[in-house]
């Protein structure tokens, strides 16, 4: 309520309502009226649905959209300097009024804030609602060389004057994910393999010409042949016997000798004939 002295018949008081609109989001409230002179009503003002009495607590939302701002695609390079481009979809703000939109990356693996060079990657921009419903770019450049294989994901606060009147934090949104690629893995190189000595032809075994088999006649025996020896010399006595001749000595010599040639012509003869026969 507000207490006022009227300077002309015709004019105007502003009345300032200061509450706790927690909760509200998305209501509509009209204000009503009374006027009293010395504690007497003279006049009120109760419509239900008179616009010019009626405000709405708006109830901004925002979603995100975090690409390459290279190809448009969900997945980057881990290079040494790349920009994520995050578009920030706003609904239901305030015409005419300016807003602050603040980005950060988040670690997906941890859901923590992601760190390069000990500083979190942070990004915002300052902007006037042409519309209640539109959008906004917000660029993250960065150095991104030690992510290979991780996934960030944009979170984004919009504040109207210093307040925070929507948020966007979900590490599971896919719309708000990126992903660095990773590195792919070398083939390890194989060390070269001394070369072998190649292995000279095996010489072909020549076949040896078979020896011709020698069948051992069987070995006659060969008969003893004993000498004959000379009968022993009988002493006979040279005396002429009475009435006869006495022999004569030499003719027995000789008959010993005959008998011996004889023997030695029969084996020269058997020896021939073994000959002969083989």
């Amino acid at each position: 309520e507000a207490k006022f002295t009227p300077k002309e018949a015709n004019g105007s008081i502003t009345l300032d309502f200061t509450c706790n609109a927690t909760g509200l989001e998305g209501k509509e409230v009209v204000v009503f009226e009374k006027l009293f002179k010395d504690g007497k009503m003279v006049t009120s003002h109760a419509d239900i649905n008179d616009k010019g009495q009626t405000v709405k607590f708006v109830n901004p939302e925002v979603k995100t959209t975090a690409l390459n701002k290279v190809d448009g695609s969900k997945e980057l390079e881990a290079t040494v300097s790349v920009t994520i481009q995050d578009k920030v979809e706003y609904k239901d703000l305030i015409v005419g009024k300016e807003y602050v939109v603040k980005g950060k990356l988040m670690d997906k693996a941890t859901n923590k804030p992601l760190q390069v060079d000990g500083k979190e990657v942070t990004s915002e921009t300052t902007f006037t609602a042409k519309e209640k419903d539109g959008s906004v770019m917000l660029d993250f450049t960065f150095n991104a060389s030690a992510l290979e294989g991780k996934e960030v994901v944009v979170f984004e606060d919009v504040y109207q004057n210093d307040v925070l009147v929507a948020t966007h934090a979900d590490i599971q949104d896919k719309g708000q994910t990126v992903r660095f690629k990773s590195k792919p893995e070398q083939p390890k190189s194989e060390q070269p393999k001394p070369e072998q000595p190649s292995k000279q032809p095996e010489k072909p075994v020549q076949p040896q010409p078979e020896q011709p088999k020698v069948v051992e006649q069987p070995v006659k025996e060969k008969p003893i042949v004993k000498a004959v020896e000379p009968a022993p010399k009988k002493l006979e006595h040279t005396l002429p016997t009475t009435g006869g001749k006495a022999e004569n000595p030499y003719w027995m010599w000789i008959g010993g000798v005959v008998m011996l040639l004889g023997g030695l012509v029969a084996i020269r003869a058997y020896r021939t004939n073994k000959k002969a026969n083989e």
